[in-house]
C-alpha cells in the first residue's frame, strides 16, 4: 500500500496533482492549519479523494507554526504508517505556511521520504 503524505494550505491546487500522478496510490494523509481557507481546501482535497474511493485523512494542526509539533506529529504518522506494512510514496511539501513545508522537509531527510513540490504558478 504506498500512502502519499503532504501539506495543505489555501489551495487544493497545490496537493491534487501529487494525488493524480502518484502511482499506486492507496492512501492520503495530509496536515492543515486551522484557518477557515485552509479548512476549505481541506473539504476540496478529502472530496476530490472521496470520488476516487482512496482513502484519505486530514490533520488539523493545532498551531500551524508550532516547529516541535509539528515534526513529532508528521514523524509519529509516517512510522506508524510504515510499522503497518504500508511504503510512503512520497511527501508533498507545496502547502501550508513556510514553517510547516520546511518542517515536513526536515522530517522527510530524517525519514529517508522523496519529497514533491507543485509549484503555484505552473501546477507541476
Amino acid at each position: 500500500m504506498a500512502t502519499l503524505f503532504g501539506t495543505l494550505g489555501w489551495r487544493p491546487a497545490s496537493l491534487i496533482p501529487s494525488i493524480k500522478s502518484t502511482e499506486g496510490l492507496e492512501k492520503v494523509i495530509f496536515y492543515h492549519s486551522d484557518h477557515e481557507r485552509s479548512r476549505k481546501a481541506r473539504d476540496q482535497v478529502v472530496e476530490y479523494c472521496e470520488q476516487r474511493n482512496i482513502p484519505v485523512r486530514s490533520i488539523e494542526l493545532r498551531d500551524a507554526f508550532d516547529l516541535i509539533q509539528i515534526a513529532k506529529r508528521i514523524r509519529d504518522d509516517v512510522r506508524r504508517e510504515r510499522s503497518g506494512g504500508n511504503s510512503v510514496a512520497k511527501f508533498n511539501i507545496g502547502g501550508g505556511n513556510r514553517l510547516m513545508s520546511s518542517v515536513a522537509l526536515l522530517a522527510c531527510v530524517l525519514e529517508g521520504i522523496p519529497t514533491t513540490y507543485v509549484h503555484d504558478d505552473s501546477l507541476v
